[in-house]
């Protein structure tokens, strides 16, 4: 219950504050890339009424926000918000070639339409993965993320165009050359350091892996200071352990198996046992009542052997403490723990299963557990899935199998840079961590889709490969870094959560947008260079400014 209200409190206090506090890290760093703040709060109002919208579906299905659903609209906003930064960004590269609205429009859609939808489908595919899972949380964000994705996507190809087209233009938007831009269009020429550095991220972050844990626990959720952890710590230092396991004795007999000394002696020697397994700091059942109030009564301490003493021991108790201990077909053993592992887990498993007349057990702690091995379960099928939807739809839409696994290498870095970030910074695989994996095969492969679909788009234009990936590079990194910036800035809000789970969420995504994006533009163009063509330039085809 404590939990529970603790829980509702910080769900409204997540949902009044993130939100907004998104939108206006994200805003900032929009003006930052068009210095014009109108078109800048234009270019993020598609995410900002997809994300409105989702709320409105998941409220209108009679849905609760939960743990998870809770930051769909934070997602919603960071994911969404992309689709309108490369319109508006490459809208006002345009703009000098192109006076007349129409034909800016026309040239600006030819060139960023399919990136865009293909972007929005393949992030939608990395969510709408998770809906595959067993955990109802986490399915529940399969769906209704991508859902928002889908709403801003809808309104970037067709609301903010039409909008753009009858509003005032700035006259001049020039990009200033050198700085990390140029960075990235020269860095092609070191394909040595860049292999270098990918095998180290990538060796790092494999070595990490081998210590990486799978933690389900609820109350690592919250921060050490709130006051749910506090009172948790309160019950372990003053009675040893606030988690417990309740099992179910056999009582074949009823009440006479109370009566029953031999029988009694079995089940006292089986929890002696249960207690030296690790992580069980004790046992008691109703027969160790029984001991306890003969031992008081006599001084002696076993379990009396005259059915009518027990008769009399059992009439002098209290009858709402009986009931919590009996029931007709069975008796109530209860367990203290501290600290069980999963493979202290998979002994009492064995425990019970090596002892006929302990029937059962069960608890927070296997509870825990389970949601382990679902979150093992579902962080692969999920990854899988993600992988390969993805995959499909890069190779039909680039209409190459090959040109498919080039977007596929930066995730596959990422990927494995995310899981080793997560030992790096202390934290856990969990039933949110969980996500990340198949969320950054579908955000991360955006960065190599803006590429890739720069590339050949200026390679229909007659350019060389070799030209075609410097201009792409020229004309995309800015927009893709922007992104990619974007993204984490406003992921960084769940920073300010009360759940110290967001926070985590938080800094995985600020590793995986990093790499994702980095990776992009610095490992695909290796590929195109291995394939480069020698072929001279068309004239006059050289530069996008001299396009037609």
């Amino acid at each position: 219950a404590v939990i529970g209200d603790t829980l509702e409190w910080y769900l409204i206090r997540i949902l009044c504050l993130l939100p907004p506090a998104t939108i206006s890290l994200i805003l900032l760093v929009f003006y930052g890339m068009l210095r014009n703040f109108r078109l800048s709060l234009l270019s993020l109002m598609p995410a900002g009424l997809g994300a409105l919208w989702t709320l409105g579906t998941i409220f209108w299905q009679g849905q609760a926000v939960n743990l998870v659903t809770v930051v769909s609209p934070v997602f919603v906003i960071v994911m969404g918000s992309a689709d309108g930064l490369h319109y508006t960004t490459h809208l006002l590269e345009k703009l000098s070639q192109f006076p007349d609205r129409r034909r800016l429009t026309e040239e600006t859609m030819r060139m960023v339409l399919k990136p865009i939808i293909l972007t929005s489908v393949t992030t939608m595919a990395g969510f709408a993965s998770l809906a595959w899972t067993d955990l109802v949380p986490i399915r529940q964000m399969g769906i209704y993320v991508p859902l928002g994705i889908g709403y801003a996507c809808i309104l970037s190809v067709f609301f903010l165009p039409a909008l753009l087209t009858h509003i005032p233009l700035p006259a001049h938007h020039e990009q200033k050359p050198g700085g990390i831009i140029e960075f990235f269009v020269t860095l092609p020429r070191h394909r040595s350091a860049i292999l270098v550095a990918a095998a180290v991220i990538l060796g790092v972050s494999v070595y990490s892996l081998f210590d990486l844990k799978v933690v389900s626990d609820p109350l690592l959720y919250f921060k050490k200071d709130s006051g749910v952890r506090q009172t948790f710590q309160a019950i372990e230092d003053s009675f040893g352990g606030a988690l417990v396991i309740v099992g179910d004795i056999a009582a074949p007999r009823g009440l006479d198996t109370l009566r029953d000394s031999r029988y009694a002696e079995d089940v006292l020697e089986m929890e002696r046992e249960l207690e030296r397994v690790p992580g069980i700091l004790s046992a008691s059942s109703l027969f160790d009542v029984i001991q306890g109030a003969h031992s008081a009564a006599t001084g002696r301490h076993e379990y009396p052997g005259s059915p009518a003493e027990v008769s009399l021991l059992l009439k002098s108790m209290d009858e709402d403490d009986f009931a919590s201990w009996y029931r007709d077909d069975g008796l109530r053993l209860v367990a203290r723990t501290a600290d069980l592992s999963s493979e202290d887990v998979a002994l009492l498993r064995d425990f019970a299963a090596s002892h006929p007349e302990l029937r059962t057990l069960s608890g927070t702690p296997m509870l825990y557990d389970e949601l382990n091995r679902l979150t093992v379960q579902s962080q692969v099928r999920s990854l899988l899935m993600a992988l390969v939807l993805v995959y499909l739809m890069l190779a039909v839409s680039f209409r190459s199998r090959r040109v498919a696994l080039y977007g596929l290498v930066p995730i596959m870095v990422t990927i494995v840079a995310v899981m080793g970030s997560l030992v790096i910074t202390g934290f856990n695989l969990n039933v949110v961590t969980a996500t990340l994996s198949a969320v950054t095969v579908g955000t991360g492969v955006d960065y190599a889709i803006h590429l890739i679909s720069g590339i050949q788009y200026y390679r229909a234009q007659g350019m060389t490969t070799d030209e075609s990936v410097r201009t792409a590079l020229a004309t995309v990194s800015r927009p893709v870094l922007a992104s990619a910036f974007g993204l984490s800035v406003g992921i960084s809000v769940m920073f300010l959560s009360p759940l110290h789970i967001h926070t985590e969420v938080a800094s995985v995504m600020w590793v995986a947008m990093t790499v994702s994006s980095f990776g992009a533009l610095a490992l695909i163009p290796l590929f195109y260079q291995s394939r480069r063509e020698r072929g001279a330039p068309a004239p006059g085809l050289r530069t996008p400014s001299s396009l037609p």
